[in-house]
C-alpha cells in the first residue's frame, strides 16, 4: 500500500508474501511505476505451486520489486460502485454514533492520485473516473498530495464541482468540522455541500 507519493516519487509498505513476510517502506521514482490494462490473477495451488484458476481482474498499477522479491499491485480501475461502499471513507461519528462527516481513504485517493501522474507522463492510456486537483494548484499544496487529494475528491463526489475557491473553503471547513465532531461531538456545517450521508 502507498504511503507517500508527490509529483515525482512515491513509497509504499511492501507486505512480502505468505511465506515471507517483508514489511519494509520501499520507494521508488514514477518512472519505475507501470501501468498494466489487463491484469489477469492466476491462483496457485498451496501445495505444488501450478496454477489452479486464472481470470481477467482489471486494470492494475504494478510497483518496482521488493528486495524481498516480492512485487505489490494497486488497483486501478476504480468505478462509480466503489465510491458508494461505505468501506471506502474514514468516517468521524458524534457522541451518538451518528456519522458527520466522511472523507475517502488515503489508499484509494493515492491510488487515483498515481494513476492520474501516469496519465499525465502518457504510461496510463486513459485518466481514473475521477478528475484530478489542477496541475497548477497542486504546487502550492501545504500537505501531501494523497491527504489533500481524499478531500479532494471526496468534495467532487459530494458536489460534482472542481471549482477550487469552493474546494479551499471545504478544504478549511473539513478540517475544522473533524477537530469540532471528535471534540464536541457536533454536526458541521459544510459549504456547499449536502448530506455526507449520500456518499
Amino acid at each position: 500500500m502507498l504511503q507517500t507519493i508527490d509529483e515525482q516519487s512515491i513509497s509504499w509498505l511492501c507486505l512480502g508474501d505468505e511465506e515471507t513476510p517483508c514489511n519494509t517502506i520501499q520507494s521508488a521514482s514514477l518512472e519505475e511505476v507501470e501501468y498494466q490494462a489487463d491484469y489477469t490473477l492466476t491462483i496457485l495451488d498451496a501445495e505444488t505451486g501450478q496454477a489452479i484458476q486464472s481470470r481477467p481482474d482489471g486494470a492494475v498499477i504494478a510497483l518496482p520489486q521488493c528486495t524481498c522479491g516480492a512485487r505489490t499491485w494497486l488497483k486501478a480501475d476504480y468505478s462509480m460502485a466503489d465510491f458508494r461502499r461505505r468501506s471506502s471513507y474514514f468516517e468521524f461519528s458524534n457522541d451518538q454514533g451518528i456519522v458527520q462527516l466522511r472523507t475517502l481513504k488515503h489508499g484509494h485517493a493515492r491510488n487515483l492520485v498515481l494513476h492520474h501522474l501516469l496519465y499525465e507522463r502518457g504510461k496510463a492510456p486513459s485518466p481514473p473516473i475521477l478528475p484530478m486537483v489542477p496541475q497548477e494548484e497542486r504546487a502550492q499544496l501545504v500537505m501531501e498530495l494523497g491527504l489533500t487529494a481524499s478531500l479532494w475528491f471526496t468534495f467532487h463526489l459530494l458536489t460534482q464541482s472542481t471549482d477550487m475557491a469552493m474546494f479551499e473553503r471545504y478544504f478549511v471547513e473539513t478540517v475544522a468540522a473533524s477537530k469540532q465532531v471528535s471534540t464536541q461531538g457536533t454536526r458541521p456545517q459544510l459549504p456547499g455541500v449536502g448530506d455526507v450521508s449520500t456518499i
